[in-house]
């Protein structure tokens, strides 16, 4: 089995293969020169260099609660001579800026993972200029992707997932204390909201943000290239064969805390295998832009 420090360096590596232009086009219209920028949640930073690159001369900080994620986009700027843009270790809840920095504060397939999504949309309206935008990019909603043929196997083991995530928050929220893998897996931003794009727009509402506008956008399916990884992301099911695979850490607490067992996991796979072999298979993932003012 791959070790913690195994599983962050593949991420890290997948990350590294994002772009601005691919993974959140349309943030690019609402940027333009001189403008202050703020990237929250920025993993090693390639997508805010590219933000780095449009703004320019103007200056942009990507936070991100991981040192070695940090240092590695620091890295990545002075190898690419990008005098414009910084990385520091930072808190999504408690951002170390005063009010009215940043003329946009963004992020990309964060919001989901956010116990307190609202908190965290006001701590970033705070260092906000007022009129200025805040946004969220890459906003997933796996129960809002449609598919066919159906999969009930997959549906099943999905509805324990999300009973698994929403039983800690619930405590976590009230104040109650969340114990033991439960808690490491909010500290350690594995929790996620499988129903997070549908109430993205009441989130912004709630956190002060005027003018809210959303875009959903389908991502491709592309059979020819769609392998075990992408199923397991697409449909939220670990793969059998890989015990190192970040969603095993999730469903091996899901298992201990009896919201879903192994059956139903090798179910589910075997159920995705069948599914991928239809040739009139059908998936429609898609992610959420939204936008509001502060």
């Amino acid at each position: 089995m791959a070790s913690e420090s195994d599983r962050e360096q593949m991420l890290i590596e997948s990350y590294l293969g994002r772009t601005l232009e691919n993974d959140a086009p349309e943030l690019i219209p609402c940027l333009k020169p001189d403008l202050k920028v703020l990237g929250v949640g920025c993993g090693p930073g390639v997508i805010t260099m590219g933000v780095a690159e449009v703004v320019k001369p103007g200056d942009v900080v990507g936070i991100e609660p991981a040192e070695n994620r940090v240092a590695t986009g620091n890295d990545i700027a002075r190898e690419r001579g990008l005098d414009n843009v910084s990385f520091q270790v930072g808190n999504a809840q408690k951002l170390d800026f005063p009010d009215g920095t940043f003329d946009i504060v963004y992020s990309n397939t964060v919001l989901h993972h956010c116990v307190d999504p609202i908190g965290v949309l006001r701590e970033q309206k705070r260092v906000t200029k007022p009129g200025g935008l805040v946004i969220a990019a890459g906003v997933r909603d796996w129960g809002l992707t449609p598919k066919y043929p159906v999969c009930p196997a997959v549906e099943k083991l999905y509805e324990g997932h999300v009973r698994y995530h929403q039983s800690p928050l619930t405590r976590y929220l009230s104040g109650r204390q969340v114990p033991g893998k439960a808690e490491r897996q909010l500290t350690e931003h594995h929790y996620i909201d499988l129903h997070s794009a549908r109430k993205c727009t009441g989130w912004f509402a709630a956190a002060g943000l005027t003018d809210v506008v959303t875009q959903a956008s389908v991502l491709k399916f592309n059979r020819s290239n769609f392998g075990d990884a992408q199923l397991s992301v697409m449909f939220h099911v670990p793969p059998l064969d890989d015990p190192s695979d970040p969603l095993w850490d999730v469903y091996r607490d899901a298992i201990d805390e009896g919201y879903v067992d192994q059956a139903m996991i090798e179910e589910a796979r075997r159920e995705l295998a069948t599914w991928f072999d239809t040739t009139d298979a059908f998936l429609c993932p898609f992610t959420l832009f939204a936008v509001g003012k502060a």
